[in-house]
């Protein structure tokens, strides 16, 4: 009998042990899946607000939501920002207008845009997008040419190019310039085979942030041009700008569209488009006229982009005359009222059509 009751104890403290130890796992497991979930809840709520946060930084685009949000104005492009962001590293590139280099990737995207001729009245542009940015491929990428360097040091941007005339380089390596040439970097670059040579090399942004770690570049203090809200005219003076470069298929139209504010650029009578079928436009066009002769026997050419000359703004549907001066190469190119006032920009991507002092813009 007593051998009996001791087995019955033993089975019921094992019982017990075994329901204690159960309780104690099933315990610790919904505490954890407890925990799990109101991590996740404060996680999802953190993305949330996180979201709700930017969505209400892109919807801001006057200076009364500014204030309230603690934004400020990049100084690149005027867009409104978080506190801190207001200055990135800019990158320009090189980018061709050759008719095989047409549709152009990333072009929709830049912040501001030069446009000038190089040799043969081939037109170029010196693209500009910060370091922020996500553009997953740019180009096609062309050679340097010294005006558009000029353009690029004001800014302490990286001069993104491949090869580039005997003045161009010479001046990036004599002035120390912040440069990345293929040449001699190609793994920030590809080939696109569906392109012909030479009009198909690309990069992007991700490649070039990758560049600037290696070379431990820091962001770089600029002069920022003055910039306003949208004030579009009731009854827009201008309509159409169109700019006359010597060759017909490089002759540019920017036509006013009153419901968004901007221009949108047409080259051969068509809208331009980018290779993902992105419209080109701009917020601000600027054309800025310059002295300019062939150096050598190749037809390049050399702009006096340092002094002061003509320039047309045409903002908010309105265009206006005015001057362009820039002191040094690497000074901040700026433009004026005809009474000597700073010209006040639209936040947005602002285009400069570089064009000799003798070219017909009707506007």
């Amino acid at each position: 009998m007593l051998n009996k009751d001791i087995f019955f104890d033993k089975k019921k403290r094992l019982f017990l042990i075994t329901s204690f130890f159960l309780l104690f796992c099933l315990s610790v497991f919904i505490s954890w899946a407890y925990l799990r979930l109101e991590k996740n809840e404060t996680k999802d709520s953190l993305i949330k607000t996180s979201e709700e946060k930017k969505a209400e930084i892109d919807s801001c685009d006057n200076q009364q939501c500014a204030s309230q949000l603690n934004l400020v104005r990049r100084k690149i492009d005027g867009i409104l920002v978080a506190s801190g962001e207001e200055n990135p590293q800019m990158i320009g590139v090189m980018i061709d207008n050759h008719m095989d280099a047409r549709p152009q990737a990333g072009l929709a995207r830049a912040s501001l845009v030069y446009e000038a001729e190089a040799e043969g009245a081939v037109t170029r542009f010196l693209a500009f997008f910060s370091s922020d940015d996500v553009v997953e491929k740019i180009g096609p990428v062309r050679s340097a040419r010294p005006y558009f360097i000029d353009w690029a040091t004001e800014i302490n941007a990286l001069y993104v190019h491949c090869g580039g005339s005997p003045d161009a380089l010479s001046k990036i390596k004599n002035k120390g310039i912040l440069a990345l040439d293929e040449f001699y970097n190609s793994r920030f670059f590809w080939r696109d085979n569906s392109r012909p040579r030479p009009h198909n090399l690309f990069t992007s942004i991700e490649n070039l942030n990758d560049y600037l770690a290696r070379k431990k570049v820091k962001d770089h203090d600029i002069q920022a041009w003055k910039f306003k809200d949208d004030l579009p005219a009731s009854q827009p003076a201008t309509s159409t700008i169109m700019i006359n470069f010597r060759l017909p298929d490089f002759v540019v139209e920017w036509k006013y569209d009153k419901e968004k504010n901007n221009y949108i650029r047409y080259q051969k009578g068509k809208i331009q488009k980018t290779e993902k079928d992105e419209t080109i436009v701009a917020k601000n066009v600027i054309i800025q006229y310059v002295a300019s002769r062939v150096m050598d026997e190749k037809a390049r050419l050399s702009m006096d982009n340092v002094g002061s000359d003509k320039a047309i703004a045409c903002i908010d549907g309105r265009c206006e005359e005015g001057k362009w001066k820039k002191s040094a190469s690497d000074s901040r190119n700026l433009f004026y009222k005809s009474n000597g006032e700073q010209i006040e920009f639209n936040a947005g991507t602002t285009w400069v059509e570089v064009v000799k002092n003798n070219y017909n813009v009707v506007y």
